[in-house]
């Protein structure tokens, strides 16, 4: 009897004794494969497969002596066995070595996560920013349609609606764990306040100036925020580069010369845009300035919320629009209702993807699908809202895209 071990696999062979009858006289010998041909067996007959042993012991001794050198090497034995039998022990052997793999890569025990197919990896790239670019659009023409075609058009009541529901959702999603928000340091609350009056004011200003103004209006006004913030970087910082100041000089004249050329010239809506432009300029500049701590995008956005329902609901009533909403035409009407509802649903969505698409995103990137968003709603909106324009109108919308078209370059480029 002959063993050989090195991975827990023992071969048996049974030397024939005189007494066995020979192979050659008795046709196929006993014990042979039935698909082995004939005349390949052991020299001088069969080799018997006694009790208990293993099936491997009716092979011929090539395959014997090529498996056992096989498996001293540090292989299997039986991969070098002709046959079906070497084929099956193959794929077995195969498949014990993965397994073997896949545990050894982790250390707790289970197995690696699978990798995405590279296609899923493709569709999931423009995802994000298709999203933005939907809520963005959704958004708009929302807030627009109630400020607008209903004409409600008391922003405390509106904004503090709006601020409501996102700083409840917010809050519930961070409860059931959706979102992480960190607020433990209460110097660095405090440190962001000032932010969040600015932005009390951006959207107070906003849509008071998108009641009264179309939407590619005021879209080109408020790109003129740029201006702001490029000049804090060319004469305080010193970092603008000169392709960034002739797009910002686009963006300038365009926001100047559209007033002049505007044939739905409204002085209020247009004073309400300016406001609502040094606003986001002003809180462009303190997020440069303030050096954030712990706390995220959605932590200032957090504070945001709670400082804007808490000071819009204060000023409710010093401004008139508690008790002059109760005279609003539409007020029992389910349009108004239902456009409410969906004004804070997509205004918090719209929130949510912005943190992301900044957040798994470059800046130039991000800049980009603003961008984009941006074209799409203002393409758009004379389809659905009441807008009259002459040669000279568009012509100043034009050039508000182009000087942002390249500061979407500057922006990619790094210039």
């Amino acid at each position: 009897m002959i063993f050989a071990s090195s991975s827990g696999l023992a071969l048996v062979f049974a030397v024939p004794s005189a007494s066995e009858p020979d192979a050659g006289l008795g046709g196929r010998a006993e014990g042979q494969c039935a698909r082995c041909p004939a005349g390949q067996g052991a020299p001088g007959g069969s080799r018997r497969q006694s009790r208990g042993g293993s099936a491997l012991a009716a092979l011929p001794d090539r395959a014997l002596q090529a498996g056992l050198w096989r498996q001293r090497s540090g292989g299997s034995a039986l991969a070098a066995l002709p046959g079906p039998h070497g084929r099956r022990a193959a794929a077995a052997a195969a498949q014990r070595r993965c397994r073997g793999a896949d545990v050894s890569r982790r250390a707790d025990g289970r197995r690696p996560p699978r990798r995405a197919p590279r296609t899923h990896m493709y569709l999931k790239r423009p995802a994000g920013g298709l999203a933005f670019c939907l809520f963005y659009l959704a958004s708009s023409f929302t807030n627009k349609y109630v400020l607008s075609v209903l004409q409600f058009t008391y922003p405390t009541l509106f904004q503090g609606w709006q601020t409501l529901v996102g700083g409840l959702l917010l809050h519930i999603s961070w409860k059931l764990g959706w979102v992480e928000i960190n607020l433990c340091s209460r110097s660095e609350i405090l440190s962001w306040l000032p932010a969040s009056v600015l932005f009390v004011g951006i959207i107070y200003a906003g849509s008071r100036a998108l009641s009264r103004l179309p939407i590619p209006v005021f879209l080109t006004v408020h790109n003129a925020a740029e201006v702001i913030t490029c000049g804090f970087q060319k004469f305080v910082q010193k970092e603008t580069s000169l392709l960034k100041v002739c797009s910002v000089l686009f963006l300038l004249a365009a926001a100047v010369c559209l007033p002049l050329c505007d044939t739905q010239f409204d002085p209020n809506g247009y004073l309400w845009a300016l406001i609502h432009l040094i606003c986001l300029g002003a809180y462009k500049v303190f997020h440069k300035l303030w050096k954030p701590g712990s706390l995220s995008d959605l932590d200032q956005q957090y504070i945001n919320y709670v400082f804007s329902v808490v000071l819009l609901a204060s000023a409710s009533h010093p401004a008139g629009d508690l008790f002059s909403a109760l005279d609003f035409p539409f007020l029992y009407f389910y349009r108004f209702h239902s456009s409410c509802c969906a004004s804070g649903l997509l205004g918090f969505f719209l929130m949510l993807h912005t943190v992301k698409l900044k957040s798994s995103t470059t800046s130039g990137q991000y800049a980009a699908w603003s961008f984009l968003a941006k074209v799409i709603t203002a393409s758009l909106s004379p389809f659905f809202f009441v807008m009259t324009a002459n040669v000279l109108t568009i012509s100043c919308l034009v050039i508000g895209g182009i000087g942002e078209a390249l500061l979407v370059y500057t922006e990619r480029t790094g210039t």
